[in-house]
């Protein structure tokens, strides 16, 4: 589904992105700003930041809870999907709202 209409991206491109870049180092500060950028683009109406906020927030707290559970040997695996579906949650109130 696309989330951000001003640059044609879709959740799985934000959730990739957001999923790269705690990858990277899980303690980082991610941001709306960081990942539009990392996708190589621009925000420009901001529509999608509610939406992308919520998937940031709940990639974070996965992924700290995964990186917990693979201190422990446990399997890691990244995904965001209870993000993507509040995310999609989030733009389908929206639009029933306009």
């Amino acid at each position: 589904m696309i989330i951000c209409q001003c640059n044609i991206i879709t959740d799985l491109d934000f959730e990739n992105a957001v999923i790269t870049l705690l990858s990277g180092d899980p303690d980082l500060t991610v941001t709306p700003g960081r990942v539009i950028r990392a996708l190589n683009a621009r925000r420009q109406c901001s529509g999608c930041l509610p939406a992308l906020n919520s998937m940031i927030d709940t990639c974070k707290k996965q992924c700290h809870s995964e990186s917990h559970h693979a201190r422990r040997g446990e399997k890691l695996t990244k995904k965001c999907r209870p993000a993507l579906n509040d995310a999609i949650d989030i733009m389908s109130d929206g639009c029933k709202n306009d």
